[in-house]
């Protein structure tokens, strides 16, 4: 038998061990794996077809993105705005800046400038060092509107600001550690460290100009007093008068007051000051005369005279005002002894309020004051945008004469709409070209040559650069000198586009976006790339359905790959076997080779 053989391995009762090849010579791995890849080329072939639908996909997802970027150019001249936009022009542009939306109207203005908005500025007394301690417990900042009538200041709170509260705790009360945490917190006031070249000084101020947005800075000092002028009382700020307030309504009163009946009398202290009894004289009061009558007496005190403003509140109650206007602000009342005065004239309750001002106030709030057209106009900021309709006002400088805000028509936003419109287009239109090319030379394709449905994009954005809408000054793209080429691109003759663009009377809105009668051509085009884009339109349901063959490629190669397993398998059993059955041949080749080359010869002859 002429079969070569290699080696074999035997294991006496338990069967043959052999490797693929070992004993026949075979090459079972390189046969199985030729005959599986001549099986395999089905699932080449699916792959193939996967491949060229992906680069279609790739191409469609191209075009998708250039139609989309086409669609917001197209989609500038269907706003209104595009059509109407307006530009402002200043004579003096020191006292301010302005600009204008589509809105405004054209025209002239007079405007000046009296006065601008500023934001509260405060500064503390002067310390020797930046680690000096300023003091522990918190600060809570009020922002509102001061108002002083006559000798008497109010604090109104801004009702659109929140009050906010910053703890100091020892350890962290340095100039530096203070102004840090008030930063940190964001209260809407900014804190820095002023070093003059010999002191340091904390310095707020506020994140808003206006007159709303004035501080009252209010202390819980953990030294037990919130006005004085030590420790953290000293950032103390309340610009409004401290006083007290009786609980009697003067309203239909008549009050009979006299010294035998000892209610004539009662003490007062004025900011901090000495106590001082106030007699009234005999009378019979009411709200008609109270009020002169214990001013009266007050004044005539030399220590008081000037300090204290009587009134009567919204109420009809007496309310008493500390005229001080820094420092320590507050008035104190208390009975005098054997005399019920005190009660008599404020009521059996009376209500307190001490104000400090610790801190000096470097620059004052203030609103910004403009006069537009001989009509006066405040604002708490700098930066007015209703002050005229459309029309944004940045004021920078203050100034004793108007100037003149002229507000045009401004055609070059339309301009660079219809430019962006135009490239948009031909990246378009060039794009569409590439992806329906054929090289008749070469073969060469496009990669959606022959796809009706990008030859339909095609011809509906074609069609659409050809619209003409009858009765119009502007019919059609044509008349603002944009031309089709002879590749499908478009191409601008400025000068006639200028030229329209010129002339007012020209209807550039009813030819872009129509009227309540038809659309224009901008918005048509625009319906029609909804319809190509949005989901469920043209190009959607294209790529939909090349999805849905890529996912049932998908299916028939994962049934392929099963199949494919299950035969390789087979082949490797079969041709294992085979080596074993070749082995086994050769062995017994072997074997009988040996036997008969034992055997005498034919012609030998061997006698006893």
């Amino acid at each position: 038998m002429a079969v070569s053989s290699t080696s074999t391995s035997y294991l006496s009762n338990a069967g043959t061990l052999t490797s693929s090849g070992l004993g026949s010579g075979l090459d079972v791995t390189g046969i199985v794996s030729k005959l599986m890849a001549i099986e395999r080329q089905p699932i080449g072939a699916i792959d193939g077809k996967i491949g060229v639908i992906d680069a279609k996909l790739t191409a469609y997802g191209t075009l998708k993105g250039t139609l989309s970027s086409f669609q917001t150019a197209v989609q500038t001249l269907t706003t209104t705005s595009t059509f109407n936009a307006t530009t402002a022009t200043v004579a003096d542009t020191t006292q301010f800046s302005a600009t204008s939306s589509s809105t405004a109207a054209l025209g002239t203005y007079d405007i000046r400038v009296q006065q601008l908005a500023k934001a509260q500025k405060l500064q503390s007394v002067a310390f020797s060092n930046l680690t000096d301690s300023v003091g522990t417990g918190s600060l809570t900042f009020d922002f509102g509107t001061y108002t002083t009538t006559g000798d008497v200041t109010s604090f109104a709170e801004n009702t659109d600001k929140n009050s906010v509260t910053v703890s100091i705790p020892s350890g962290s009360d340095s100039l530096s550690a203070v102004a840090n945490a008030i930063n940190s917190a964001r209260v809407g006031v900014s804190a820095s460290v002023i070093n003059d070249g010999t002191s340091y000084y904390l310095a707020f101020s506020s994140s808003d100009p206006g007159a709303d947005n004035a501080l009252r800075i209010t202390v819980d000092d953990d030294d037990g007093d919130d006005t004085n002028t030590a420790g953290l009382s000293r950032l103390a700020y309340n610009k409004a008068s401290g006083y007290a307030n009786g609980s009697l309504s003067y309203t239909g009163l008549s009050l009979n007051v006299a010294a035998a009946s000892n209610n004539n009398q009662f003490n007062i202290a004025v900011d901090g000051g000495a106590v001082t009894t106030i007699t009234l004289d005999d009378n019979t009061y009411t709200s008609a005369n109270i009020v002169a009558a214990m001013q009266a007496k007050i004044d005539a005190v030399p220590a008081l005279n000037g300090t204290v403003s009587v009134q009567l509140d919204a109420s009809n109650q007496l309310k008493l005002y500390s005229k001080t206007s820094a420092g320590y602000s507050a008035i104190s009342l208390t009975p005098v002894a054997a005399n019920s005065g005190l009660e008599t004239l404020f009521g059996t309750t009376t209500t307190s309020e001490a104000t400090a001002r610790r801190l000096t106030q470097t620059v004052a709030p203030q609103d910004a004051i403009i006069w537009v057209d001989n009509v006066q106009i405040t604002k708490s900021t700098n930066t007015i945008t209703d002050a005229i309709s459309g029309i944004t006002l940045s004021l920078a400088a203050e100034s004793a004469t108007a100037t003149t805000l002229t507000v045009t028509g401004d055609t070059s936003k339309l301009k660079t709409g219809i430019e962006t419109f135009v490239t948009e287009y031909n990246k378009v239109s060039a794009l569409l070209t590439d992806l329906l090319a054929y090289d008749v030379s070469t073969g060469e394709a496009g990669a959606l040559q022959g796809e009706s449905t990008v030859r339909s994009v095609q011809s509906q954005l074609r069609g659409a650069m050809r619209t003409v809408l009858g009765g119009l000054s502007v019919s059609s793209l044509s008349d603002l000198g944009v031309e089709t080429k002879k590749d499908g691109t478009l191409s601008i003759d400025s000068t006639t586009l200028d030229d329209m663009l010129a002339d007012a009377t020209n209807d550039f809105s009813d030819f872009f976006i129509g009227s309540t009668n038809a659309p224009g051509m901008a918005a048509s085009l625009d319906d029609t790339l909804d319809a190509m884009l949005n989901s469920g339109g043209l190009l959607s349901t294209k790529t939909d359905g090349l999805n849905q063959t890529i996912s049932e490629y998908d299916d028939r190669k994962a049934a392929l790959e099963v199949r494919m397993a299950a035969i390789e398998n087979r082949y490797r059993t079969q041709f294992t076997n085979l080596d074993a059955l070749i082995a086994s041949m050769n062995s017994t080749s072997q074997y009988l080779t040996q036997q008969l080359a034992n055997l005498p010869s034919i012609g030998d002859n061997n006698s006893n």
